[in-house]
């Protein structure tokens, strides 16, 4: 079994620092799980990894410099979001 821990919110750590601090905090955790949702992708940009395989090669070394994997992209959404077109866009 592995274990992870979702970044998301902590959006306003640079991700080398946030990767880091868990690191010294929680030496057990094995994998990290990134945000892509609505809400932001502070720590991740999916369509410019699609593109740019050298970018993408940069993120993934962050990711296992720091001894770490990555365990999923979180797109979660919120369907009861009080705002209509953001309560739309998650169904």
């Amino acid at each position: 079994m592995k274990i992870g821990f979702l970044l998301a919110p902590y959006a306003d750590t640079p991700l080398p620092d946030l990767l880091a601090m868990l690191r010294g905090k929680y030496p057990a955790l094995d994998c990290v799980e990134i945000g892509v949702s609505l809400y932001g992708a502070a720590h991740c940009d999916p369509p410019l990894y699609a593109r740019d395989r050298t970018r993408r090669a940069e993120f993934e070394d962050i990711i296992t410099g720091h001894g770490y994997s990555l365990s999923s992209l979180s797109a979660h959404g919120n369907p009861l979001h009080p705002n209509p077109e953001i309560a739309e866009t998650s169904m």
